[in-house]
């Protein structure tokens, strides 16, 4: 009698801490980035919703006073958006023309407008394509209204012509090489090339032959890692893609996870793993200016391409299924990614259409930044911002690039809407998810 008592009060146990788990557990990203639990995500989602299509309102009224104001920023904590305000005496017209979303406007004292945040950033990257400065990053920052500058002054002189260009531009100088943060394998530590180098022989894993014999087919995730074989470099799956005209189907990634020209070998890497498994196929065409990507062919059997993103710390939702395709319009919402060395992590939009140059003075413009923690590996794999709940989410880029130095955490990511030319170059199409009739693809 005591033993099933015993184990009565044992499953009680573990039945009230299970609950309390789900109740108050953190283990989703977009959880940890508000510090709250998985539970409350879904109403502040809600929340952010809201506030990006009061500020869709709000912009294009903006626009017609953009001398008076310095843009927007949302923040979705204190469910409000801040106004970046140089003219005061336009407030009441804009509370007037956006009743009644009126009370979500918090107006802020800036200097700098529009107008004037445009013209510089112009001027900073036409300097930066004509002069081709090393290892800079650069964009609107409108929480600081002005333009923000990344740069390294260890690299000044090599610069200088660049520097002395753009002064009339009065940016915002954030220099890189103060302290070291992270160790990150690169002699000016940064991953702006972030496909990671592994100097040591990755073991491979042969394939299962009872897997073949069945023709099942192994799908790779958004953000699984894979391995370039012929460079030895470690980077991250973006998504799937597929030809229209025939089944033929690809790894979309970044174009630097290859430093060979033609038909670099990839394998797949997952997480946590020392093994490499089958190979997936070869690389068929990158680039890496004036965007950063590149399209892998999978030529194997065992393979085929996913609408879902891998999110496997997580308690519940494992798998994040792709619905469909969006673009970040505003600063502040939330954005994700999923990659090998760091999985699934979350920030805040920064900046919209900036740009960079690399270790090789190339040039890629049309990229957003965002606070989002990575590291080396992570290059390629899918950036996304969540719908309605923490299984759906929309597709919005691809790791390109970042920075972990000096107090400053960047990571740069390529928005699908710069990627179309080079899709529709091989005719292709993004592998989505339709509920509930199944695939769809975007053209």
């Amino acid at each position: 009698m005591k033993v099933i008592i015993l184990v009565n009060l044992l499953l009680i146990i573990t039945s009230t801490l299970q609950n309390y788990l789900m109740v108050y557990s953190q283990s989703e990203p977009l959880a940890k980035l508000w510090n709250v639990t998985d539970n409350e995500v879904v109403t502040l989602l809600e929340l952010e919703r809201n506030l990006t299509m009061v500020d869709g309102l709000l912009q294009p009224i903006l626009e017609e006073y953009n001398t008076s104001f310095g843009g927007t920023y949302i923040n979705v904590l204190m469910n409000c958006i801040f106004v970046y305000t140089v003219d005061s005496t336009k407030i009441d017209i804009i509370k007037s023309r956006m009743d009644p979303y009126s009370h979500f406007l918090n107006f802020t004292s800036a200097t700098n407008s529009l107008v004037a945040l445009r013209n510089a950033f112009d001027g900073v990257s036409e300097q930066a394509q004509r002069l081709k400065p090393f290892i800079v990053y650069c964009f609107i920052d409108i929480e600081f209204n002005n333009v923000g500058l990344f740069l390294y002054k260890y690299y000044n002189n090599s610069n200088r012509e660049f520097l002395e260009a753009i002064q009339q531009y009065n940016v915002t100088f954030h220099y890189l090489d103060k302290r070291k943060l992270h160790s990150i394998q690169n002699d000016v530590d940064v991953y702006n090339i972030i496909a990671r180098d592994i100097k040591t022989p990755i073991i491979d894993v042969q394939s299962d032959d009872n897997i073949t014999a069945r023709n099942i087919k192994l799908p790779i995730l958004g953000g699984e890692g894979i391995y370039n074989l012929d460079d030895h470099l470690e980077c991250s799956a973006g998504f799937g893609a597929k030809r229209k005209d025939k089944e033929d189907y690809f790894i979309i990634t970044a174009g630097h996870c290859t430093k060979t020209k033609f038909n670099t070998i990839f394998k797949l890497f997952s997480w946590n793993e020392n093994t490499t498994g089958p190979t997936i196929g070869f690389m068929l065409r990158h680039q890496i200016e004036p965007i950063d990507i590149g399209a892998i062919f999978i030529g194997s059997d065992k393979y085929e391409p996913s609408m879902l993103i891998r999110n496997t710390d997580t308690i519940q939702n494992k798998e994040l299924i792709t619905y469909d395709v969006s673009v970040s319009s505003s600063y502040g919402t939330h954005l994700c990614k999923s990659g090998r060395t760091t999985h699934v992590t979350c920030g805040y939009v920064k900046g919209l259409n900036g740009f960079f140059t690399d270790d090789k003075k190339q040039f890629n413009g049309q990229v957003t930044f965002t606070n989002i923690f990575g590291e080396k590996g992570d290059s390629g794999g899918p950036g996304f911002s969540y719908k309605q709940d923490l299984r759906s989410v929309s597709l919005n880029s691809i790791t390109v690039a970042g920075v972990n130095r000096a107090g400053v955490q960047l990571h740069i990511l390529l928005p699908i809407e710069p990627m179309e030319q080079f899709l529709r170059n091989d005719n292709l199409e993004i592998i989505l998810y339709d509920n509930p009739t199944g695939i769809y693809y975007r053209t």
